[in-house]
């Protein structure tokens, strides 16, 4: 009998290759680049060292049809949640203005990683990219919540 797979198994293999190394060293301070959106200027410098979002990686995923973007967030004192709610995380396409939301699977829902631990580490998100619109060397700007990371280049796997 030949096995059967299923779109809940290929989710977690797609999620188990998604996992970076959570012991390597991490810097407190991401890039010049990566800062809060927050509409309090005064404040804005002090959030953005404490909440800076770093994109380590972004790149084509799944023959095209999605776009897989890694990322480190500075160590939290608690347990952090990610949203995962269309209007809060998605990615842009710098030349075009196109937003692209997370993939959300009908069975087993949007593919992303939701919790961090206290330790901080690394996560991900699976953005859907059906329809191949964005394509290797296209720059984009990640959008996670109130933190945003301009100008990453996406890859090929």
């Amino acid at each position: 009998m030949a096995p059967r797979v299923t779109i809940a198994g290929v989710v977690w293999a797609v999620a188990a290759s998604c996992v970076a190394v959570q012991g390597r060293a991490e810097p407190d301070d991401g890039p010049a680049n990566a800062r809060v959106a927050s509409p309090r200027a005064d404040s804005a410098k002090s959030e953005s060292a404490a909440s800076a979002l770093t994109v380590d990686r972004a790149f084509l995923a799944g023959n095209g049809s999605m776009v897989q973007v890694r990322f480190r967030l500075p160590r939290p004192k608690s347990t952090q949640w990610l949203p995962v709610d269309e209007k809060d995380t998605y990615v842009v396409d710098e030349a075009t203005g196109e937003k692209f939301f997370v993939l959300n699977l009908v069975r087993i829902g949007p593919a992303a990683q939701v919790r961090l631990p206290k330790g901080g580490g690394s996560s991900y998100i699976v953005i859907d990219n059906r329809h191949e619109r964005l394509k290797s060397g296209a720059r984009i700007t990640v959008v996670i919540g109130a933190l945003k990371q301009e100008h990453v280049t996406v890859a090929e796997q």
